[in-house]
Parts: structure tokens; sequence; C-alpha cells
């Protein structure tokens, strides 16, 4: 098997019946602050705060970037009646296609949390991604303390495989990441 040293989106968007992962737009820009500006997200993300237009700008500008460059592909979780309602963000974040794994990236406005969207979202972009790059691992690295990225983790079917301490710095407070892993294939 050759694999790929770059990564490329899909041409469609990626989703079930009810969500899609769909490239961002520069007019969600307002959606990503309001949502960057939760206190949650600044708890677990090391974003910007205040979370300002001009922040969500550059970091739908530095989506393109990096999708152009094959280095990540990030994407815009909405409801597939309403696409233009920015439900979160999830990607593929430091991918190695060479040893055929990938970490998921992802966080969720707080008006979408509640209903099992992120799990969802998370099976999507790792099977889509699983067949697109024939992976064999997928990962989630997340705060050992954020109990919901932790319970979207198993909801997802991702087991927990170890503790890395001091892992993540965020909002100034070093926090331990628990990586949680889903095996493909045999």
């Amino acid at each position: 098997m050759s694999s790929p040293e770059r990564l490329t989106g899909p041409t469609e968007p990626i989703g079930d019946g009810e969500l899609a992962l769909r490239d961002w737009r520069e007019e969600d820009a307002p959606q990503v602050a309001a949502a960057c500006n939760d206190p949650e997200i600044q708890r677990w993300i090391p974003v910007p705060s205040p979370y300002r237009l001009e922040d969500a700008l550059e970091y739908i500008q530095m989506r393109a970037a990096e999708r152009e460059a094959g280095r990540e592909l990030r994407f815009a979780l909405v409801r597939r009646d309403d696409e233009s309602a920015v439900l979160g963000s999830i990607g593929i974040v430091r991918p190695s296609l060479r040893d055929r794994r990938a970490e998921i990236g992802y966080w969720l406005a707080p008006t979408a949390r509640g209903h099992g969207y992120t799990a969802r979202a998370v099976r999507m972009l790792g099977d889509w991604a699983a067949a697109a790059y024939e992976l064999r691992r997928l990962e989630l690295i997340v705060a050992v303390d954020n109990g919901a990225s932790c319970a979207v983790a198993r909801a997802a079917g991702y087991r927990q495989e170890a503790v890395l301490s001091r892992y993540i710095v965020s909002g100034g407070e070093e926090h331990d990441a628990a990586v949680f892993a889903l095996l493909l294939g045999t």
C-alpha cells in the first residue's frame, strides 16, 4: 500500500441524515466568535480571551490554508436542514498518514450540547478518514477532567489507553490528558 503524503478533503460534505460536516465559510465567523467566548471552550481549548470576530476570521482562514497545504482538515458541524447554523467544529489534526493514524479534535457551541452531536460527528469523520486514508488508528486527546469530552470519546466507541501528565495548557492551567483510541481493521 502506498500512503498519501497529504490530506485531501472530500468533494461533498460528510454526513448522515441529520448532521453534516462542511467546509468553513467566512460568514460563519460571528458564530465561531460567539461559541469561542463560552467559558467551557475557553477552559479546555487555548483560544484568545476575549475571542473577537477578527480571531474567528483568522481561524477560518487558517483552516483553509491548512487544508490547501494538506496538513489538516477541519469542518463546520451543521444540521442538514440548516447548514448556516454552526453547531461546532471537528477535524483531522496532527495526522501521520505514513503511520496510518490521525487525531480528531472538536469543540461544540453551548446551544448544541447534550444532543449526542459530537459523538456522531466523531464517528462520521472517523469512518470517512479511515476509508479515505486506510487508517489503522484514530485518537482523541482530551483533558482528563473534561468529563464531557471523555464521555464523547466513550460514546463514539474509543477506549482510553493512557494519561499524559501536564499535556494540555489552557487558560494558564496545566491539565493531564487522556488518550482515547479506536483501532481499525485487523
